[in-house]
């Protein structure tokens, strides 16, 4: 396996458990091919969404929603530690999600410090659901929304979740393709 991918597929995969165990919107995730030459997470953009609206319909910034988006979007570069990535690469490729957590910080309710503690906390207590979404995308290169939701399941020790998910393997694999070269709508 190209290891720069497992690095593109650790750090998706983050994201996405992130936002997952976070409660937050993610209708997919993605390493396929774009113009994004890092891997495509199916969320909605963080300073947007963390903000809620008020009477007037003006946006406000939600100081809890805040912390959460953070966490999330510095999960990606967390993962260099489970996947074995140099720090500086991580560092580049996390660039964009610390252009927007820096446009979050000021309106969140915690610290800095916390929030890097909660997110290695996140990081660390997920390791094998992120090595298993990882793996999946390396395979398959992208997850929908149901896919996800499954694989928590199972690796939350959900029976019927780690039956469906092995019927749904032998079903992709047993009609001929190694992985699917579309990508679902975000919506």
């Amino acid at each position: 396996m190209n290891y720069k991918m497992a690095w593109i597929a650790h750090h998706e995969a983050a994201h996405a458990v992130a936002y997952m165990r976070l409660g937050l919107p993610c209708t997919e995730v993605s390493i396929m091919p774009s113009e994004d030459p890092h891997g495509v997470i199916g969320i909605p953009d963080a300073p947007e969404f963390a903000c809620s609206e008020d009477q007037s319909g003006t946006l406000t910034p939600d100081p809890e929603m805040c912390d959460k988006y953070v966490i999330a979007l510095c999960a990606g570069y967390f993962s260099c530690g489970i996947s074995g990535q140099p720090i500086k690469r991580a560092l580049r490729m996390s660039r964009h999600d610390f252009d927007k957590v820096q446009a979050l910080l000021p309106h969140a309710k915690s610290g800095h410090d916390d929030l890097w503690d909660q997110t290695f906390c996140l990081v660390v207590s997920n390791e094998g659901l992120i090595r298993a979404l990882a793996y999946r995308l390396c395979k398959y290169k992208v997850q929908d929304r149901r896919e996800l939701t499954l694989l928590v399941a199972a690796i939350d020790g959900d029976e019927e979740a780690i039956c469906r998910l092995r019927s749904r393997d032998r079903l992709i694999h047993s009609s001929g393709f190694g992985h699917r070269s579309h990508t679902h709508p975000v919506g």
